[in-house]
């Protein structure tokens, strides 16, 4: 009598457990795989795949504290793979090289000399380029020429 108790309790409980995840975790899952599946090749593709670029050529600043005598000469190449904000990119092309020239006036020698300059700098123009654009977001910002004289 008890083994026939046992017995019966386990096979309710694994019917109920095969409907639980039949009925409910199943569907779910279903839903999210090819998410998953999606982000990741996106993440790949683009690591590998260069986007289109933008370049802004030939941005000369006298650099802060200088009075005039130092100057820095850079020029930018600007990744997306979204071909709307390329187009806008070349709209704005004069308030991103008004906003440019600001931020990087505002910059002294010893300052863009440091090792962490570049990066640092990256980060802050990607986040000033992308606060002008209204169709998406760039991938990516490098430096193309940076000379300090």
């Amino acid at each position: 009598m008890k083994i026939g108790i046992f017995i019966s309790i386990l096979i309710i409980i694994s019917i109920g457990a095969f409907l639980v995840v039949k009925f409910i975790l199943m569907p779910n899952f279903e839903k999210i795989r090819p998410l998953r599946n999606m982000t990741h090749s996106a993440k790949v593709t683009d690591k590998f795949n260069m986007g289109k670029i933008y370049v802004l050529d030939d941005i000369t600043v006298n650099l802060l504290g200088s009075a005039g005598r130092r100057i820095m000469v850079a020029e930018f190449a600007i990744e997306t793979h979204n071909d709307a904000v390329l187009d806008e990119l070349k709209a704005r092309d004069p308030q991103l090289r008004d906003r440019f020239i600001s931020y990087l006036r505002r910059q002294s020698a010893e300052n863009v000399l440091s090792n962490s300059f570049q990066s640092l700098s990256k980060s802050e123009l990607t986040k000033i380029v992308n606060s002008f654009l209204n169709s998406g977001r760039i991938d990516s910002l490098y430096y193309k020429q940076l000379i300090l004289q």
